[in-house]
C-alpha cells in the first residue's frame, strides 16, 4: 500500500477575514521524515513558522535566523539551555520566565541567541 503524507493548508480568521494561509503543499511518501521538508516549506523571510518538537535542528534554526525567518517551537525536555539574561515578568502572569538563551551543548550549540518563554498550561503544568 502506498501512503502519502500531506502538509495541510492552514487559515487563521479574524472575524470573517482570512489573515494568513499557507499556499505550499508538499506531497511525500509517509516514510519521509518531516524534518527533511523544512527547506521546501520554510522559505519566506519575515514569516513566523510554528513547529512541534520533532523539527529540532539547530543548524537549520541558525540558517533561519540568518535569513530572518522567525519560528516558534517547544523546547525538548532534555535540551541544553544556557540562560543569558531575563526580562521581568508580571506577578500572577502565566509567563514564569522570559529570557534570551543559547540552545545546545558546547559541541552542538546554536550560534544565534533565541528568546525562550516558559509558561504554564491551564492546570499549571510547565510549558515551554
Amino acid at each position: 500500500m502506498n501512503v502519502v503524507e500531506i502538509t495541510k493548508k492552514f487559515c487563521i480568521y479574524a472575524g470573517h477575514k482570512k489573515i494568513l494561509y499557507r499556499k505550499t503543499i508538499q506531497l511525500t511518501p509517509a516514510r519521509v521524515h518531516d524534518r527533511t521538508q523544512l527547506d521546501t516549506l520554510v522559505d519566506n523571510p519575515g514569516t513566523t513558522y510554528v513547529f512541534d518538537r520533532g523539527f529540532v535542528d539547530y543548524a537549520k534554526f541558525d540558517a533561519f535566523c540568518e535569513r530572518r525567518i522567525f519560528f516558534v517551537t517547544r523546547a525538548k525536555k532534555k535540551a541544553a539551555i544556557r540562560y543569558l539574561f531575563d526580562h521581568p515578568v508580571s506577578e500572577g502572569s502565566s509567563i514564569k520566565r522570559n529570557g534570551y538563551v543559547q540552545i545546545g551543548t558546547q559541541q552542538n550549540r546554536m550560534n544565534h541567541v533565541l528568546r525562550l518563554i516558559e509558561t504554564t498550561d491551564s492546570q499549571e503544568n510547565p510549558f515551554c
